[in-house]
């Protein structure tokens, strides 16, 4: 695995745009102690369960027909 420095900390990091952060910084992003510390993917997304669930129950019930045809 290549390490990264990254640019705002300094600190070393697994990739561009990630960020590992100590016990005494991980109450600047969440609202508990109970973290030893962890890292910051900048890049990274996250999925809205609900909306995954709503938007697969909406595909399943839109009739869709395939025109082979037009694949050809």
């Amino acid at each position: 695995m290549k390490w990264h420095t990254t640019v705002r900390s300094g600190r070393r990091a697994a990739m561009p745009g990630s960020e590992m952060v100590s016990k005494a910084d991980i109450g600047k992003y969440v609202r508990s102690d109970r973290y030893a510390g962890g890292m910051i993917d900048r890049f990274g997304g996250h999925i809205h369960p609900l909306n995954l669930v709503l938007g697969e129950a909406a595909a399943v019930r839109t009739p869709r027909r395939a025109d082979f045809r037009k694949l050809a």
